[in-house]
């Protein structure tokens, strides 16, 4: 998970405690540091936070999956919702290749 965030944003330091309180594991992604604003600018950030759900690939890289409303601070039960519809999508469409290929 990605939380997309700005020091002088007070919502965001709340969520940052809620999602501690959680026992979650996130990266934080700094929108105040001058080199991450072209990924802002492609992400068409504007309001934090953002939560992102992300699946990190095998080269490292970093998709997004699911990403919450921008300016809102998504309840903790929508992250765990979040997460085991896409973990039950992708069981489902490794089923699917397994059946197509048998």
């Amino acid at each position: 998970m990605r939380l997309v965030s700005s020091k002088s944003c007070k919502v965001c330091e709340g969520y940052r405690q809620r999602l501690n309180d959680a026992k979650y594991s996130y990266e934080v992604f700094d929108a105040d540091d001058n080199a991450n604003s072209a990924q802002l600018d492609a992400w068409l950030i504007t309001k934090f936070p953002v939560v992102q759900i992300v699946e990190i690939m095998d080269n490292g890289t970093r998709v997004v999956k699911s990403q919450w409303p921008q300016g809102q601070d998504p309840p903790v039960r929508w992250i765990d919702f979040k997460i085991k519809q896409l973990e039950e999508k992708q069981q489902n469409e490794v089923k699917s290749r397994a059946t197509k290929s048998s």
